[in-house]
């Protein structure tokens, strides 16, 4: 249910933005390639995100995204690490300027608008292990994670897997072009702020390919 409702408010979107770039010269789909991401946690964070950088740019989906990433953990983070995240989808309008349209999915009914982030992670490595590019960069999968540096290696990045199933519907990715930023507000077993990152990068429609 909150799935099929997040998909009609993110359509209802994307059809309105078509209709008003008819009429008013408005470009919804304009792809910024570059990908820029900025610590925005503050001076007192215990998860501070020195740099983080992703290839290809602009990202595909379907297709594998690369990641490279130094974080440092300055502190224990307590009990488990949640994530609160906002998208927003950038409108260009011309000699105007642009501006930055909200397209976060609806909160499941009450339910806080926060993603427990160490039970999506155990689960994965309960069901399918430590991914290896994780393991042969010196990092674990325990999460909350431990204090201490996380560099990957410039020859090892981090890998995400999009696949073509995980595209809920044709439609949305044929929509899904277009300049995107992403807000992610994390916290700890408490609720106490441990962390925040901000992503600006492009998305484009991958290549179609048979699931596995």
């Amino acid at each position: 249910m909150w799935f099929r409702l997040s998909l009609v408010v993110f359509l209802s979107v994307t059809v309105f933005s078509r209709s008003t770039e008819a009429i008013f010269n408005i470009n919804l789909n304009s792809v910024r390639s570059a990908f820029t991401a900025t610590d925005c946690g503050g001076r007192n964070a215990a998860l501070r995100f020195n740099s983080v950088s992703v290839t290809p740019q602009p990202i595909a989906m379907p297709g594998t995204i690369r990641i490279a990433v130094n974080v440092e953990i300055v502190r224990n983070i307590s009990q488990t690490m949640s994530a609160e995240i906002t998208v927003s989808r950038r409108v260009d309008f011309g000699f105007l300027g642009h501006t930055w349209f909200d397209v976060t999915p609806p909160c499941p009914p009450g339910q806080q608008c926060r993603t427990d982030m160490c039970s999506i992670i155990n689960n994965t490595v309960q069901s399918q292990g430590c991914p290896a590019e994780v393991i042969g960069n010196g990092f674990t999968c325990t999460c909350p994670p431990t204090m201490g540096s996380y560099v990957t290696r410039s020859d090892l990045p981090l890998l995400v897997e999009i696949r073509e199933r995980d595209l809920p519907h044709q439609i949305i990715r044929d929509l899904i072009r277009g300049t995107y930023k992403i807000r992610a507000s994390m916290y700890d077993g408490s609720g106490s702020s441990v962390g925040c990152f901000e992503a600006r990068f492009g998305l484009v429609p991958g290549p179609n390919r048979p699931n596995p």
